[in-house]
């Protein structure tokens, strides 16, 4: 059973800094490992005396430096989340993923078309100039919730190399890589890598077997929660390996559709007690999982599941999705403190995507 634990640790050392460390302890040992990475990395300073936080985070591949001056790490030993550039306390661990994103990845669909057909809702001919506003509409969106937008050269020939959250899976400075299950898409994988390698990402994945469509089908509601999609594209399996991204829950979830394939297609993290999402794309054993967990969530029509409503990005208190949120859908949002941005996403819709699979959240 999880307690909460305040405690506070007093240097041997003459001058060394005075931590007040606030946690969650799962078991005595992990306690013990952490006060040990404390004593270790804690020095003298004599001109440093800010009260800095350690927290139950060193699974999240944390850099170790003070936000408040430059002192070096071994002064301080205070963690600065590598995904969102700030050092967070142990509450922060289940807040919305939405509620501190500073950066995320985008493809310009420079060279994207229609050409095959692996999902019930391709087809199509492609109006490159529409898909280009729309795709810079969502950009403009994005950056307006002070969010950073980074960009990837899209490679002719990888047509749906646009819908980049299907790369993989990201958590502080980790990524799991994908593993396409259509041949079409396999040729995205090397280019993904090279930009995850030159952006000095520890990454994982490079040798599995499982498919795996990266944040297509795996999305963090907070820092201690990942909902892992299974079914259509996705193996169950993967979820094992993609553990060692760091000490977390993982909720399954079963996808029965076709239509909707990939887990964001179906739902989306709004806060921390919330979701948007379509239940009768679910097994009941979800269903259950999904309310138990996030108790205020909202289900969408037939109608707006069909318009891709829950393939949408939470930043902050907006929820930026394709056009077609019900206005019954806008109130319930509004009640929980959420504003909707909708932004045409009908060409990328030719090809069964909208909002979120054009972006990966870094």
């Amino acid at each position: 059973m999880t307690r909460p634990h305040q405690v506070r640790f007093l240097s041997d050392t003459a001058g060394a800094l005075d931590v007040v460390v606030k946690l969650t302890v799962v078991h005595s040992t992990r306690l013990f490992m952490e006060w040990l990475a404390y004593k270790r990395s804690t020095i003298a300073s004599s001109h440093c005396n800010h009260v800095l936080s350690l927290r139950n985070a060193l699974s999240l591949s944390l850099s170790y430096r003070c936000t408040q001056c430059t002192e070096s790490a071994a002064c301080h030993c205070s963690p600065l989340c590598l995904l969102s550039g700030r050092s967070i306390m142990a509450e922060d661990m289940q807040r919305a993923v939405g509620d501190v994103l500073k950066r995320v990845l985008m493809v310009p669909p420079t060279h994207f078309t229609v050409e095959y057909t692996i999902n019930p809702w391709m087809g199509g001919v492609v109006d490159k100039d529409k898909a280009q506003k729309q795709w810079s509409d969502l950009k403009v969106a994005i950056e307006k919730e002070g969010v950073k937008v980074d960009t990837l050269d899209h490679v002719k020939g990888l047509p749906d190399m646009v819908f980049v959250c299907n790369s993989g899976i990201v958590r502080g400075n980790k990524v799991y890589l994908s593993r396409f299950q259509h041949k079409e898409r396999t040729g995205e994988q090397e280019h993904y890598l090279k930009w995850f390698e030159q952006q000095g990402f520890e990454i994982y994945g490079r040798d599995y077997v499982d498919h795996f469509e990266g944040g297509g089908d795996a999305c963090f509601s907070s820092y201690d929660t990942l909902w892992a999609g299974f079914g259509p594209r996705s193996n169950k399996s993967v979820y094992e390996k993609i553990s060692a991204l760091g000490d977390f829950d993982t909720v399954i979830c079963e996808l029965k559709l076709p239509q909707f394939y990939h887990l964001d297609t179906c739902f989306c993290p709004v806060s921390e007690k919330a979701a948007l999402w379509y239940p009768p794309a679910f097994s009941v054993a979800t269903q259950e999982a999904i309310k138990k967990r996030l108790p205020d969530s909202i289900a969408v029509s037939d109608k707006e599941a069909n318009a891709f409503v829950c393939n949408a990005i939470t930043i902050r208190k907006t929820v930026i999705s394709p056009i077609g949120v019900s206005q019954d859908t806008k109130d319930r949002l509004a009640k929980i403190g959420y504003s909707v941005t909708e932004v045409d996403m009908s060409e990328f819709m030719k090809s069964g995507g909208a909002c979120q699979c054009l972006v990966l959240k870094l």
